[in-house]
């Protein structure tokens, strides 16, 4: 989406129509899977799958995305990286 030309974007968390604040917002869904992807990836392949239950405890506490800690609702990135866990290990 973030390449398609487009001159208006209407999204669910923004009154504005710029495509910039669509581009951003792929931006930070593909940092947000590049930095859950990997731990998940490591436990699946690990020879205790029950600790994907750690990871989903300890992940949102120790995933940080700095280039966007000055966006409004930074603060919920954990429940963001969770979401994103959950979205990985069932494939969504």
């Amino acid at each position: 989406m973030g390449g398609w030309p487009l001159t208006h974007a209407v999204t669910a968390h923004s009154t504005g129509t710029d495509p910039a604040i669509l581009r951003a917002n792929v931006r930070y869904f593909n940092d947000l899977y590049d930095a859950v992807f990997p731990p998940i990836e490591a436990v699946a392949n690990s020879d205790n799958p029950f600790a994907m239950f750690d990871l989903l405890e300890t992940l949102p506490k120790t995933v940080t995305l700095d280039a966007y800690a000055d966006w409004s609702g930074y603060e919920h990135l954990p429940g963001h990286v969770r979401r994103m866990a959950l979205a990985i290990i069932h494939g969504g």
